[in-house]
């Protein structure tokens, strides 16, 4: 069997261990209770206690067999952390297993810790509870819960086959490391039986049919997966006892075995394929290794087009991810001094009517409270647009809203007289001086949405500060990238007095991560005590939230960094056999083309105007995407706004990026074949 098909039944096994790892990662990563259904309690008209609803459920459980779970935040573990409080009176249910041997964690992140309901704190029992079952025993918990006072919704669970395929559907990287599995398992099969077309042909004029062909290769196939898949699974079980023990070792096996044949069977799809277009040539030109030449190419120039937009789409996140671990590694020394610090994560198991008084009743007068005694920092990344007038479109800085707490807490070193001006102030740094009456006009017709009553006449002051400041975010979450930036280079700060939001909106800034308490145990004591214990979670470090988050960022980092090896490896292949189909067909030519003295441009000049030709589309799309995007900015009624430029950006760059890696791989190859041609000559080539 020729290497390269070696080279594809390899990769069929190392991607179907690898993706059914990472589906099973990608499930887990936020918790994964299985095939379950959710019931919602989010209303308490009756005023139960959580003690009435764990002892409703369980004279149900004592009725017949059920299992149920409701899940909290982990006090000593809010960030990486959940607990389970279970219920099951049905044995052999997964739950009645967890409640006697813990949960399973295939991650180490989140950490699901089991807890007997009867075990379930608080004093408000509303919040997520998971029915492991039939829907009639979802109704039945409802109802038991419904008894007492509670009301909610139930959410059916989706059916077994449809989670998995969701977990890959929901996570992009993972979306595209699948597709290339598909593209490199297809590109790998069809060049080793294309670079193999010689001996095919060989084989041919010996009378061996295309079955028997076939069959011997399938054979060859065999024999190599006798001593490669056993090899590859007791390394593949070594990894797995090292890392979570063999947790969930039955369903991983069952999902990596559902890739290895979807896999497989594209492999010896393509096989079969290529073969049968190799036997559209006639046996002597097949001895000389000819090959359909127009068929072939076609089929070679359909998974190249789709593996040049695979590097850009890899390409992309790669250098997105790549910029946001650069900048949580460049603004570790930010997070220096945060310890103890945390942040309210709120929510909970009010509906959303109840929640929005809540706001304004509850929890902002908390934070607002605490903001007075100088006890809490406000910090949110806003766009651009943010801080400018209504239909202005920004022009590429950062801008942050923080409040007075900030500055003593952070730092920042600016004109004092100015700083201590009363009502709003923007720190403008001198490189965007020119846009200070706009920043002006912005902060007074922002007040108009944003601000309490009192603080809607506020005068505004312009601090100017020189460029090259750092400011800390204190691991808040950038607009444009959804993820921690931890320190912004010379943004637009606007500062707030204490008090000066209302209608709720401290508690939406809360809801983002931006209201951080210096003192996060005294919060979280607070936090739990009613009512805040019914509208806030938990209260969350904000050192563990950023080091969560750049170890979430680190292994996207490392699956986008594989995509991107991969796709470039599907787009070396389909480059060798675009060449190869092209170089084979017009041996003759070319050698003739060299003893005439034509140039390498010269000779294979129509093939590389269609490589060229390729290029073109892809860079011209993204070229006409920016062009749009840059024409939209000015027009707010359009909808194009500061991040739509900034990826319109990044794509037509890494679009010409990738446009010149493909030429010059091609260039590459073509000149590889071209030498062997001018040394061997065309009946060698």
């Amino acid at each position: 069997m020729h290497r390269i098909l070696v080279l594809a039944h390899t990769t069929v096994i190392a991607m179907a261990m690898v993706l059914g790892f990472l589906t099973m990662a990608a499930m887990h990563r936020y918790g994964d209770l299985g095939a379950v259904h959710y019931v919602g309690i989010d209303g308490n008209g009756g005023g139960a206690s959580t003690a009435e609803a764990v002892e409703a459920l369980t004279a149900l459980a004592g009725e017949r067999p059920v299992s149920v779970a409701a899940t909290r935040a982990d006090p000593g573990n809010v960030n990486g952390g959940m607990r389970l409080y279970v219920l099951s009176s049905a044995p052999g249910s997964d739950m009645h297993s967890w409640a006697e041997t813990g949960y399973p964690n295939f991650t180490p992140v989140p950490e699901l810790r089991v807890r007997s309901l009867a075990e379930l704190e608080g004093d408000d029992p509303r919040g997520a509870y998971w029915v492991e079952g039939t829907p009639a025993d979802a109704e039945l918990v409802l109802e038991a819960l419904e008894s007492t006072g509670l009301s909610g919704t139930i959410d059916p669970a989706p059916p077994v086959v449809d989670r998995y395929p969701a977990a890959v559907a929901f996570n992009e990287s993972l979306g595209t490391m699948v597709l290339l599995a598909l593209a490199s398992v297809a590109a790998a099969a069809g060049a080793g039986v294309l670079l193999n077309a010689r001996s095919y042909g060989v084989k041919r004029l010996h009378g061996h049919s295309y079955l028997r062909i076939l069959a011997s290769d399938l054979r060859g196939a065999a024999r190599m997966w006798l001593w490669a898949a056993p090899t590859a699974s007791a390394a593949f079980a070594l990894f797995l006892w090292w890392y979570n023990g063999f947790a969930r070792a039955g369903e991983l096996a069952a999902v990596t075995g559902v890739l290895a044949a979807l896999l497989l069977a594209v492999a010896l799809g393509a096989h079969a394929a290529a073969l049968a277009l190799l036997y559209l040539t006639d046996v002597p030109a097949a001895v000389r290794g000819r090959m359909p030449a127009r068929s072939v190419t076609v089929s070679v120039y359909a998974v190249r087009i789709a593996s040049v937009g695979l590097v850009l789409s890899a390409a992309t996140a790669t250098l997105a991810l790549g910029e946001r671990v650069a900048e949580h590694r460049a603004g570790l020394d930010s997070l220096t001094g945060t310890e103890g610090m945390g942040a309210p994560r709120t929510g909970g198991g009010a509906d959303s009517e109840e929640w929005f008084e809540a706001r304004e009743d509850v929890v902002d007068p908390w934070i607002t409270d605490a903001e007075e005694r100088g006890g809490v920092i406000m910090v949110e990344q806003r766009l651009a647009e943010d801080v400018l007038p209504p239909g202005t479109r920004g022009t590429g800085f950062d801008a942050l809203w923080v409040n007075e707490a900030y500055l003593a807490h952070a730092g920042v070193a600016v004109d004092g007289e100015a700083l201590s001006a009363p009502g709003v102030r923007i720190l403008v740094p001198e490189s965007l001086a020119g846009h200070s009456d706009l920043l002006v006009e912005g902060a007074r017709g922002q007040s108009a949405y944003f601000a309490a009553e009192e603080h809607r006449d506020d005068p505004v002051t312009v601090v100017p500060y020189p460029d090259g400041r750092t400011f800390p975010t204190y691991a808040t979450t950038s607009p444009l990238t959804w993820s921690v930036r931890p320190v912004l280079t010379d943004p637009v700060v606007v500062v707030h007095p204490p008090g000066y939001f209302g209608g709720g909106m401290y508690s939406t800034i809360a809801s983002g991560g931006g209201i951080v308490f210096l003192d996060g145990d005294a919060a979280a004591r607070e936090a739990a005590e009613p009512p805040l214990s019914s509208y806030v979670a938990a209260v969350e470090s904000v050192t563990e939230r950023a080091a969560l988050d750049r170890g979430r960022r680190l292994g996207d980092l490392r699956v986008s960094a594989f995509n991107l090896a991969a796709s470039v490896g599907v787009l070396v292949l389909t480059s060798v056999a675009a060449c190869l189909v092209y170089t084979r067909a017009r041996a003759q030519h070319i050698f003739a083309r060299h003893l005439s003295g034509w140039s390498f441009a010269a000779t294979h000049r129509g093939f590389l105007l269609v490589e060229a030709g390729l290029v073109a589309v892809f860079v011209g799309y993204a070229a006409h995407g920016l062009w749009d995007a840059l024409a939209g900015f000015g027009a707010i009624e359009l909808g194009v706004f500061e991040w739509d430029v900034v990826r319109a950006r990044e794509r037509f760059a890494l679009s010409a990026a990738v446009g010149g890696a493909v030429l010059a791989v091609v260039l590459g190859v073509l000149a590889h074949f071209h030498r062997r041609i001018v040394r061997e000559g065309a009946s060698q080539a």
